[in-house]
């Protein structure tokens, strides 16, 4: 009898081992999570900034080219059309920036089912 309650004990401590070393694991996944997931909120918001801005930057540009008159009767210089395509393309570089910077950051790795 007092064999079997050794045996009995043995495997308590080897089960309460597995449990422990099991929790410790979920603990830890928990944590990884957590970090994980607060660092997404903070990358979402930061996007949702920059498509703000952008659909902000593209009012404003639309905005500016109905402000052209351009009537039949009115002389446009090539010169001046360029220019202003000029200053568009600028701006829209500058304000595209961030977003070639977060499709640059994608994984390329990322498997589809099909």
């Amino acid at each position: 009898m007092d064999k079997e309650v050794r045996k009995l004990d043995k495997s308590y401590d080897v089960l309460h081992s597995k449990v422990d070393a099991i929790a410790n694991v979920i603990d830890k996944l928990v944590d990884f999570n957590t970090d994980y997931s607060t660092k997404l909120d903070i990358k979402s918001e930061k996007d949702s900034q920059t498509f703000a801005n952008l659909e902000e930057f593209m009012s404003s540009i639309k905005e500016s080219i109905s402000k052209v008159n351009v009537s039949p009767q009115s002389n446009v210089s090539q010169e001046s059309i360029s220019q202003l395509i000029s200053k568009i393309e600028t701006n829209i570089k500058t304000e595209l920036a961030p977003i070639l910077e977060l499709v640059l950051r994608l994984p390329t790795n990322v498997h589809r089912d099909v």
